[in-house]
């Protein structure tokens, strides 16, 4: 299998715009109106209708292979190993160094958060699904294990790896150049892991969420932050900048029992309609990166709920702020 990278606009006939990567194998019935393709996405049971920016070469353009393999990753639950072949898509964390997997598990859709970057994971996947071998063992490519921490060789050494292990040798031959004898961290002088000429953290991520504990109505500003009073119109949450940073609503997830719902984000008493927005068509939970809409000190957000099908309980939004140094 390969990813291909799309951008949406609608999935399932609802409004969703995103940066998504999309396994080619589940990629059906594809067509192209005014410039956008059009296709159906298809996975056991379930069929998703997605309209992409993208013009129809582009998918035919990707690469369809057949051929599958292993990637362990790391998740916020431990390690995971998922075949190629049961990867549906993956699409950017709000973060920048994580991705949301969506895959397939005993014919039952799964989700999870890997830590690879967006481009890093569909180089991994296209890479390996390009080379023969079953697992990553076999290729050769990027999953080393190194069972000896390597070090710095003397002048003109070359690094030899092999079943792992790492050794320092001379380039034609000879004497080994020198090695840092250790397994782990621990072992490591203090100065090789000082931080203090790191110049502190540059950027981070806050979620502001709110909740709803009852079905949603359309057109209704019903969401409490913390379950309490219920924020109007004009209400919500006052944002604190410090002096010397920028925030910038980044992305919006939602939360809901079951049903259908688009919520709208509410930036200083004004509703930000389809540029700061978030919608489920199907499932529980969703997040849409949006367009970076800045927030300055003392701004305040609230959220409004846009439309709404026979939704339940619990229902919880959040809006990611990105805060960086200017």
């Amino acid at each position: 299998m390969s990813l291909v990278t799309l951008h949406t606009e609608k999935v399932g006939g609802v409004s969703s715009v995103r940066k998504v990567a999309l396994n080619t194998s589940y990629i059906t019935q594809l067509e192209e109106a005014d410039g956008k393709a059009h296709f159906d996405f298809v996975f056991g049971s379930r069929t998703e209708r997605y309209v992409v920016s993208e013009p129809e070469h582009i998918i035919l353009n990707a690469p369809h292979e057949s051929t599958n393999v292993d990637i362990p990753m790391t998740t916020t639950s431990g390690v995971l190993i998922v075949s190629t072949g049961d990867v549906l898509n993956i699409w950017p964390h709000p973060s920048g160094d994580r991705v949301w997997l969506r895959y397939l598990e005993g014919g039952k859709e799964e989700s999870v958060v890997a830590r690879y970057r967006f481009e890093e994971f569909i180089d991994l996947v296209n890479t390996e699904s390009l080379m023969s071998g079953n697992n990553l063992s076999d290729v050769g490519s990027r999953q080393l294990s190194l069972n000896n921490l390597t070090g710095v060789g003397s002048e003109d050494d070359v690094l030899t790896i092999t079943n792992g292990n790492a050794v320092w040798e001379a380039a034609a031959g000879g004497g080994a150049g020198d090695l840092v004898s250790t397994n782990n961290l621990s072992d490591v002088d203090d100065t090789e892991t000082s931080l203090d000429n790191l110049g502190g953290i540059g950027e981070y991520m806050v979620p502001v969420w709110a909740e709803e504990n009852s079905s949603l109505s359309a057109n209704a500003y019903e969401w409490a932050f913390g379950n309490g009073a219920n924020s109007p119109a004009d209400g919500g949450l006052t944002v604190y900048v410090p002096s010397g940073w920028e925030c910038h609503v980044v992305a919006m997830s939602l939360r809901i029992g079951s049903g259908t719902a688009t919520v709208q984000l509410v930036h200083n008493g004004t509703s930000k309609g389809n540029d700061c927005n978030v919608a489920i068509a199907a499932g529980q939970g969703n997040t849409n990166e949006v367009t970076p809409l800045q927030i300055n000190n003392n701004d305040y957000i609230n959220f409004r709920t846009q439309a709404a099908s026979g939704t339940s309980a619990p229902c919880v939004v959040t809006a990611w702020l990105r805060y960086r140094k200017t």
